[in-house]
């Protein structure tokens, strides 16, 4: 969920976690639990999703490619909506093709 906060302009609501044009999802919102697993997959999927729906696609890529190299699975991401911003995008098809599974 995408949400602005109307006392402070610059601050965007997304899943749960305030986020300005300027933070790190992945090193500064969810630094607590990263500390604990920092290779903990769901959270970097996450991270993937809070970029992206903040419009920061190159910290959304840099995510996915470590949920990816976690085991993270490609087909999750190729349709999740919420990376409908990044569909588009050459790096995005790109990091799928890399990641994904041959079928036999």
């Amino acid at each position: 969920m995408l949400r602005k906060n109307s006392a402070r302009r610059n601050v965007t609501r997304l899943r749960g976690y305030n986020v300005t044009s300027t933070t790190n999802v992945s090193d500064g919102v969810f630094a607590p639990q990263r500390s604990i697993d920092p290779n903990y997959v769901n959270l970097l999927y996450q991270a993937a999703i809070v970029h992206a729906l903040a419009n920061r696609p190159e910290d959304a890529l840099k995510d996915l490619r470590e949920a990816f190299q976690e085991g993270y699975s490609t087909e999750q991401a190729r349709s999740d909506p919420e990376f409908g911003s990044l569909q588009h995008r050459p790096e995005f098809a790109n990091l799928l093709a890399e990641f994904s599974t041959p079928k036999k």
